[in-house]
C-alpha cells in the first residue's frame, strides 16, 4: 500500500480518498500499542511520521510496556498515521492497537515525545 498526502488530497494506491473535501476537520486520535514497541525508537519514528503528515500531539512510553499516542489534525493525516502505527519502525513488532477518535479544538502546536 502506498500513501501520498498533500494539502488537497490523500491517495491510497493511486485512489483519491478525500476528493471533494472542502474543509478538513480537526480530529483527535488516541492510540495504545502493544508488542515490541519500547526500546526500538518507536517514539522518535512516530514523531517524524506525525510531523510528516502535519499532525500535532504527543507520544510516550507507558510503564506497562505499551506506547500511547495522542494525535490531532485532519482525518486524512490521522488515516496515514494509523496505517503507520500498525507496523511502526522496522525494529518494532506491533501486536495490538486500540484506537479512539473524537472531534475537538486543537490543543497542541507541535508533535512531541513525552518522558
Amino acid at each position: 500500500m502506498v500513501w501520498f498526502l498533500n494539502a488537497d488530497t490523500l491517495t491510497v494506491d493511486g485512489r483519491r480518498v478525500n476528493e471533494g473535501c472542502t474543509e478538513l476537520k480537526t480530529r483527535c486520535g488516541h492510540f495504545f500499542l502493544t508488542g515490541r514497541v519500547q526500546g526500538v525508537c518507536f517514539r522518535w519514528a512516530c514523531r517524524d511520521e506525525a510531523q510528516r503528515v502535519g499532525l500535532t500531539g504527543w507520544v510516550r512510553n507507558l510503564g506497562d510496556g505499551r506506547v500511547e499516542v495522542m494525535a490531532e489534525g485532519s482525518e486524512a493525516g490521522l488515516a496515514v498515521l494509523r496505517g503507520w502505527l500498525q507496523k511502526g519502525p522496522p525494529s518494532a513488532r506491533v501486536l495490538e492497537m486500540t484506537e479512539d477518535y473524537s472531534e475537538r479544538e486543537a490543543r497542541h502546536d507541535a508533535f512531541e515525545i513525552l518522558y
